[in-house]
């Protein structure tokens, strides 16, 4: 079955959302969020993105992105994609 995803003028806010929710969680929760979140992150606005990485910088320096050996490197690989988007836009001006 083909699903279609409604995307409007909220749905870089239900992401972040989601990323906030999963985020210092010790379950399976972040790899979802994660590998849900990775491909769209060209398509996604440049306020979504910077959230994205506001927030996981705030949990890391509070040392708060979940376990150390499963999630934060999760998290800390999807900051440096996010990173790498919003570099990449920029010089694209």
């Amino acid at each position: 079955m083909n699903h279609t995803v409604p995307v409007n003028a909220d749905f870089g806010t239900m992401l972040n959302c989601a990323v906030r929710y999963a985020i210092g969680r010790r379950s399976y929760m972040p790899g979802l969020v994660i590998d849900y979140i990775t491909p769209l992150l060209p398509l996604l606005d440049s306020r979504t993105l910077s959230v994205f990485d506001r927030d996981i910088a705030e949990h890391e320096a509070a040392g708060d992105l979940g376990d150390p050996i499963i999630d934060a490197p999760g998290w800390k690989n999807f900051r440096a994609a996010v990173q790498h988007e919003i570099a990449s836009r920029k010089q694209c001006v």
